[in-house]
């Protein structure tokens, strides 16, 4: 019994208190909701692009540990289907050594065993557009200022 009337006092000064709380609240900017400046409900255009390769100067490098970018465009190679990688024709050199200013080849690890002792690209590897994405001249939406990789 003597709980239950704890519980109504509790609640008849939860309600007398509540018209006060709410004359007090204050409405939130929306300015001040999200991380952009301006108003949540602005609509951001984003900056129109292809995917070319412009824009990309000296090894085509992708974000601390990402795939190599493409800098080229790649919508004439595509798509890369089971009879047809259209990558293979100019990159695939098994064993060929790193020349400067040459076509990158395919990493030794991108290769499996194939017939007889010729390697071939894995499976895994195949599809390349999966893990390398062509390069856009863009720039980059927050500054990056971690240190480039190592290779």
């Amino acid at each position: 019994m003597m709980k239950r009337l704890i519980l109504i006092a509790s609640l008849a000064a939860g309600l007398a208190a509540a018209p006060l709380s709410l004359a007090q609240a204050q409405p939130v900017d929306d300015a001040s909701l999200g991380l952009q400046k301006g108003s949540v409900y602005d609509v951001p255009t984003p900056q129109p692009f292809t995917l070319d390769g412009a824009g990309v100067k000296g090894s085509a490098t992708g974000a601390f540990g990402a795939p190599p970018l493409v800098p080229h465009a790649t919508a004439e190679y595509l798509p890369i289907t089971v009879d047809k990688n259209a990558c293979l024709g100019c990159h695939e050199k098994p064993g060929a050594k790193k020349v400067k200013g040459g076509l990158p080849g395919i990493p030794p690890g991108h290769y499996a065993k194939g017939t007889g002792d010729k390697p071939r690209v894995s499976g895994d590897f195949y599809g390349c557009e999966l893990c390398h994405a062509p390069a856009a001249d863009v720039p980059d939406p927050v500054a990056n200022k971690a240190p480039k990789p190592r290779r």
